[in-house]
């Protein structure tokens, strides 16, 4: 069995949503402020792959699985108190370790 990868969260405030995909964890987090942060990273080294700071305190998110021949994943994100916004990686712009 393989050794876990240990890992050490961004200070970004309260983690409320994980989704794995192919290679990539995305990472809700919540703050104080209400302006949370969504954070991609590979797996499984767990290097930083995206950082992306919120308008509002996140939910949920949810990733897909890359489409049969794109390796393009989406991304769906909720927000407290109603709202979406969605996003597409695409291979070419991430580098997966």
């Amino acid at each position: 069995m393989q050794e876990p990868t240990t890992w050490a969260p961004p200070p970004a405030g309260i983690l409320v949503d994980a989704a794995l995909s192919t290679n990539l964890a995305a990472m809700a987090f919540c703050s104080p402020d209400g302006r949370g942060a969504l954070f991609i990273y590979s797996t499984p080294a767990m290097e930083p792959v995206a950082e992306m700071r919120l308008d509002g305190n996140p939910q949920e998110v949810v990733m897909s699985p890359p489409a049969k021949g794109s390796g393009d994943v989406h991304v769906s994100l909720s927000y407290e108190g109603g709202g979406v916004e969605a996003w597409v990686l695409q291979p070419a712009a991430i580098e997966v370790s």
